[in-house]
């Protein structure tokens, strides 16, 4: 009985969200070679950025110390596939993620970022070169990228794809900009919202979760601070964030920034869009996540739940 009251307090609104997000899961195995076979149609860049470790130098040591720790990230996600394993493509991650931090001081380079660049730079590359098989998870753990023949792709080409992945990551973190600044109370909130619902939509998983002094935030936050790029294979991951940037609320905020205040200068409006999918939408899909495991979850004691949450079996 408490169970069918606590479903009944469940609004309408909440429901179809959720329903939504659960089918999201069911259909995440679609292939997705019709979207990633040819470019994104975003506005192309006149040049790319010629950002390099040297700017550094210049009486910033600060900057030094943030790219390094933003190399240190690069080199961590390399593998994921193997094609981030390249020099050529490593250092224009580096590149973006740097001149994002330097553009941007009141947020900066914050962990977790280089994974969502990862994921906008392998779209862009796939569209780019006519493969999507470097979404695959075949070339996840392969060490020999020649079958992709990167080494014919010119600068030029990727030159063009760094400066697309970083126009999309820049009106990307604008949208969540909260995610990331002191204390991170955007994340906070989702990781709430997060624990919230399922106590509504699962609550036998929620006693489990109390019972075994499991913490929402303990495994939750780097789902929600990576957007799941660890916890889901590239055609997955790719086919969930393609949902997320369609839930958009429809409106658009002026950017309070030096580069809106220079733009107002000169008569220029400078907008970004408001997704609501990042911030709102990819909670349900977590929640759709737990509930498609709860059943297993709940038998699990501490540890094993722990090691289960931070390896989620989607891979495959």
């Amino acid at each position: 009985e408490e169970d069918a009251d606590d479903t009944a307090s469940i609004s309408s609104s909440d429901s179809s969200v959720f329903s939504t997000a659960n089918a999201l899961m069911e259909l995440l195995h679609v292939d997705l070679e019709s979207l990633t076979s040819s470019p994104t149609p975003v506005r192309r860049m006149s040049q790319t950025f010629s950002w390099t470790k040297d700017n550094d130098t210049n009486g910033h040591n600060n900057r030094g110390g943030i790219y390094r720790q933003i190399r240190l990230d690069v080199d961590r996600c390399a593998g994921r596939p193997s094609i981030l394993s390249q020099h050529r493509i490593r250092i224009r991650l580096c590149r973006s993620l740097y001149l994002w931090s330097v553009r941007h001081p009141a947020c900066g380079y914050v962990q977790g970022m280089h994974d969502v660049a990862a994921t906008l730079f392998i779209v862009f590359l796939s569209g780019y070169i006519g493969n999507s098989a470097i979404l695959d998870e075949k070339f996840a753990h392969n060490d020999d990228s020649s079958s992709l023949h990167l080494d014919d792709v010119p600068d030029q080409l990727l030159d063009a794809v760094e400066a697309d992945a970083y126009w999309c990551l820049t009106n990307l973190m604008w949208s969540i900009q909260d995610h990331y600044t002191a204390d991170q109370p955007g994340l906070q909130r989702m990781v709430f919202l997060l624990e919230d619902l399922v106590n509504r939509l699962d609550p036998p998983l929620a006693r489990h979760f109390e019972k075994e002094n499991m913490e929402f935030l303990w495994f939750a936050f780097r789902w929600m601070n990576c957007l799941l790029s660890r916890d889901l294979n590239w055609r997955c991951l790719t086919r969930m964030w393609d949902t997320c940037l369609s839930e958009d609320s429809g409106g658009r905020s002026s950017v309070p920034n030096t580069e809106s205040n220079n733009a107002a200068t000169l008569g220029v409006q400078v907008c970004v869009p408001s997704w609501d999918g990042f911030d709102y939408f990819h909670v349900y899909v977590c929640v759709a996540l737990l509930h498609r495991f709860s059943d297993e979850l709940q038998t699990m004691e501490f540890e094993d739940l722990f090691y289960f949450l931070q390896n989620l079996p989607t891979k495959d």
